[in-house]
């Protein structure tokens, strides 16, 4: 994969990708590679879709399935020229976040102290003002 890794890495520098995406892409370029132990130009669809779904299987995250997947299709549609092989290929959908309830007992004992603030609060701005009148009586 060394000419088509370079032409690869040219074409990322051309269209102006920062050098972590640069760095990314080509990483799952040779992963890809390495997978199938062919050069991506001698593959197409089926095996393309054999690595996503390899993926999927290994339970990566929506993040790096979407980078995996842009950067096959950046190296069939831009280096290879074969916009075809990845044409049909869906985008997995980003799972639905699962919302996690509050704990309720750390959120209700919240709650009660605020709501036990002002039968405390008066009494303590008197105990306060008291000790500070004693320890002014004290140094004089």
């Amino acid at each position: 994969m060394g000419k088509l890794r370079d032409r690869m890495e040219q074409d990322l520098k051309l269209g102006g990708y920062s050098p972590a995406t640069q760095r990314i892409y080509l990483l799952y370029a040779r992963e890809f590679a390495r997978y199938h132990m062919r050069s991506p130009a001698a593959m197409g669809e089926e095996e393309i879709r054999a690595y996503l779904l390899h993926r999927i299987e290994q339970k990566c995250s929506h993040e790096t399935y979407r980078q995996v997947w842009a950067g096959l299709k950046f190296l069939y549609t831009v280096t290879l020229r074969r916009p075809i092989e990845v044409e049909p290929l869906p985008f997995r959908r980003k799972p639905p976040r699962l919302r996690t309830p509050a704990r309720p007992t750390r959120s209700f004992s919240c709650f009660r102290r605020l709501a036990a603030l002002p039968a405390r609060f008066p009494g303590l701005l008197r105990q306060r003002g008291r000790d500070r009148m004693n320890y002014r009586n004290a140094q004089t």
